[in-house]
């Protein structure tokens, strides 16, 4: 059931009996009257106000004094200033004492001390601060430097005055100069001040006192007849009131005008009526408790209620059905963690709010999470008459903020094994997003870019952003292929791929960047690789149009050697008719060493026409991927195609290179590819080749 605790109002009839004991009570003496406690706390306030401003004024005439003293101590400054220079600076011993205990006798100075540039007491003398300790010594005066002992303190210190002091440095015009000779502490403390102040400060309280007396005295007489007598009638006017009569009583206490009490006589029987029209009011305070109990039944937040001491004793319908009955002590039976059941509780029977989620046990002892607002009920005065809490389930939430969760976790897992770059940035360019390969690449961890300009953190990618704009504005994805860019003194290139991303939420768009470097490099090869086939195909061709001058070069060779040397009959015959012999024209042939030259034709071209051959069979694609070969005569094909490469001859005659050949006899033939062969030993003798060139070159 509902505990209702509304307003108490506790309207009780009183019997005549106690009317009449109430009316023969004592009557209200000059003491305990409300004229005299008024006027005991008015004069407390002028006291405290009076007291307050005579302390101000004090305070105030007290630092003008002092203050006049320090002006006054600057005036005696620039009286002695130029004296006490003039004597240190003659070394006048019994002038300099002269004028110190002129200063000495001035009533504002208590204490002089005079201290050379290098801080050495020469002149001390009265009340003065030594290492932060006030004290009186006798004068001395030394202008090389007091002794330790004559720098002592009394043993009569006075220290019951604060001490304050005026400085200035001691200067002495000489010539076109001016020469700091030390300088001169002057002191006073406050006793000067009070011996100035003190008949000012007697003046003023004697009047504070006048006024305070005069003031009682006045008041006292007013309040009498102004408040006393008004007041009592308006007290034994209150003592008839009758309940049972409410709605007919009326006090009159006979005051005229428009003042306090006449304004206080109204109000008691403006009140007297609305008690009356209260009493006939609570019945629909009632009514309405009524329907506010049915709201609280009818939530779906579980509502529970304790008294000031924590016993349960409230439960709505939706609190019936998440947590059934739960007996009178909720921390022991509905908390999972009895230690924050008993917290929350605590907290709020100390009359402070408790908000936040708990684990608690459902009907069925199903743990639930709980989002818990626990708050304590006071009344007027501030006690503390209940304890509520509002329970909600937010089991389901917290589940599917688990589930959100995970799949955060396991989207950016994913994000983080792709072997792309991936950035997330925002329209201005601040990254969003950097997974484990950003990081990677750049050496730049996730805290360090996130939040950071892109321009910043990759300045190459900085002209990107102009393509990232126009993807959120065109919702379309940019694509830049083989982007090339400088790195570490290398040029390399990245495939890069912006995605929009435009949601309700937020827009920006995703930067995917691949190194696409080697692939690049591998396409050039192959590019390269395509080109040597075209070559290969072409060599074809090129050993047909070159073998064919080659041959008939080689057959006309042939054809002269046999017509000018050769005993044919056909050549004698041709001699005569010339009118020389054959023998004259081989006698000619071998002074010219005609001979010779045919044969070097015939060689030449033999030898032409095998490097064309080598050439072929280099280029040409092999239909059979394995067959057998004699390594002797690759290796010589090899050696014979590298003396005549192109970028080998531009540098250097590779045939000026000795070559050893140390081959097996009776070697098998061996199963490969011989273009394969061919190209590793040709890059073998070319490397070699170089090698040995720039080795030459680094000699010379």
């Amino acid at each position: 059931m509902l505990r209702l605790l509304p307003w108490n109002i506790t309207l009780t009839n009183s019997t005549d009996k106690e009317i009449d004991k109430i009316n023969s009570g004592q009557k209200i003496n000059l003491r305990n009257s409300i004229a005299t406690k008024l006027l005991r706390i008015v004069f407390c306030f002028y006291l405290v106000i009076a007291i307050s401003v005579t302390l101000s004024h004090m305070a105030l005439e007290y630092s003008y004094q002092k203050d006049s003293i320090r002006r006054n101590l600057e005036d005696i400054q620039r009286t002695f200033e130029h004296g006490l220079a003039l004597n240190i600076w003659k070394f006048d011993h019994d002038s300099l004492r002269s004028t110190v205990e002129g200063m000495l006798k001035i009533p504002e100075i208590v204490g002089v001390k005079i201290q050379d540039e290098n801080g050495i007491n020469i002149a001390i003398g009265g009340i003065i601060e030594q290492e932060n300790v006030v004290g009186e010594v006798d004068l001395h005066i030394n202008l090389f430097g007091l002794k330790q002992d004559e720098s002592k303190f009394k043993q009569n210190t006075l220290s019951n005055f604060d001490t304050f002091e005026h400085q200035f440095p001691l200067n002495f015009p000489h010539e076109t100069r001016t020469i700091q000779l030390g300088a001169v502490s002057t002191y006073s403390n406050t006793a000067v001040v009070f011996n100035r102040v003190k008949l000012g400060f007697l003046l003023l309280i004697i009047n504070a006192v006048l006024k305070t007396v005069a003031l009682w005295v006045i008041f006292l007489w007013f309040s009498k007849r102004l408040l006393r007598k008004p007041l009592t009638l308006l007290t034994e006017a209150t003592t008839k009131v009758n309940l049972e009569n409410l709605d007919s009583f009326h006090i009159d206490i006979g005051a005229t005008g428009h003042n306090e009490l006449t304004v206080l006589e109204k109000s008691f029987n403006s009140m007297i009526n609305n008690l009356h029209r209260a009493m006939i009011e609570r019945k629909c305070v009632e009514e309405a408790m009524s329907i506010f109990r049915s709201a609280v039944d009818a939530s779906t937040d579980a509502i529970g209620m304790s008294d000031p001491n924590g016993q349960h004793y409230y439960q709505n319908t939706a609190f019936d059905q998440l947590f059934g009955s739960i007996g009178n002590d909720p921390p022991a039976t509905l908390y999972v963690d009895q230690s924050i059941g008993r917290e929350v509780f605590q907290t709020i029977m100390a009359g402070k709010q408790w908000t936040g989620e708990v684990k608690m046990y459902a009907a069925n002892r199903e743990i639930l999470d709980i989002l818990l607002r626990a708050y304590p009920i006071h009344d007027a005065d501030g006690q503390l008459l209940n304890l509520i809490g509002v329970h909600t389930d937010i089991s389901k939430t917290k589940r599917a903020e688990q589930e959100l969760h995970s799949l955060r976790n396991y989207l950016s897992n994913i994000i983080d094994s792709m072997p792309s770059i991936l950035i997330g940035v925002d329209p201005d360019g601040t990254i969003t997003q950097w997974n484990n390969e950003a990081q990677r690449v750049t050496g730049m961890a996730v805290s360090s870019a996130v939040g950071h300009s892109l321009e910043d953190v990759i300045p190459h990618l900085s002209a990107e952003m102009a393509r990232v704009r126009q993807a959120i504005e065109t919702h379309e994805k940019q694509i830049s292929r083989k982007r090339p860019y400088q790195h570490n003194g290398e040029i390399r290139f990245e495939d890069i791929i912006i995605y929009p991303l435009n949601t309700a939420d937020a827009k920006g768009a995703v930067i995917r960047v691949d190194d696409v470097t080697e692939r690049v490099r591998v396409e050039e090869m192959m590019i390269q690789s395509e080109k040597m086939l075209s070559v290969g195909g072409l060599a074809a061709g090129m050993a047909h149009e070159i073998n064919n001058p080659l041959a008939g070069m080689m057959q006309i060779a042939e054809v002269l050697s046999n017509r000018l040397t050769g005993d044919l009959p056909a050549n004698k015959l041709a001699a005569e008719n010339a009118g020389t012999t054959m023998d004259s024209i081989r006698a000619y042939m071998e002074m010219r060493d005609l001979t010779k030259m045919l044969e070097n034709i015939h060689d030449s071209g033999v030898r032409a026409a095998k490097i064309v051959s080598n050439m072929l069979n280099f280029a040409r694609k092999d239909s059979d991927n394995r067959s057998g070969h004699n390594l002797a005569e690759l290796l010589d094909r090899c050696i014979e195609l590298a003396g005549s490469d192109y970028d080998l001859k531009k540098k250097y005659d590779f045939r000026q290179i000795k070559i050893i050949r140390e081959y097996e006899d009776m070697l098998p033939l061996v199963p490969c590819e011989a273009g394969t062969i061919q190209q590793v030993i040709l890059n073998i003798l070319r490397n070699g080749a170089e090698a040995m060139q720039d080795e030459m070159e680094h000699v010379d």
